[in-house]
């Protein structure tokens, strides 16, 4: 019994836990993902160097709808800070 306990807590953290993740991924893009995500993988080809740092890219020509979405949040919402500022 306390085997299927574990498991039935193991697919309840993972049912709540993976959206969160793929979220976070959309929201932060980095060059080096630690994980293979479902609805988005960035690439080192979607960013350029500026001054020896990698720079999320504003388009990329191959990118797949999801992806344009959320590089148009991450430059408005990076344009949002800055101007703040």
């Amino acid at each position: 019994m306390t085997t299927a306990l574990f498991f039935q807590i193991y697919i309840c953290t993972m049912i709540v836990m993976t959206p969160i993740d793929e979220l976070w991924n959309y929201n932060n893009p980095r060059p080096y993902p630690r994980n293979e995500y479902r609805l988005l993988n960035w690439t080192k080809g979607d960013f350029k160097t500026v001054d020896g740092k990698l720079v999320l890219m504003k388009k990329h020509m191959y990118d797949t709808p999801i992806k344009a979405k959320a590089r148009r949040k991450y430059w408005n919402r990076l344009e949002h800070f800055m101007v703040k500022k």
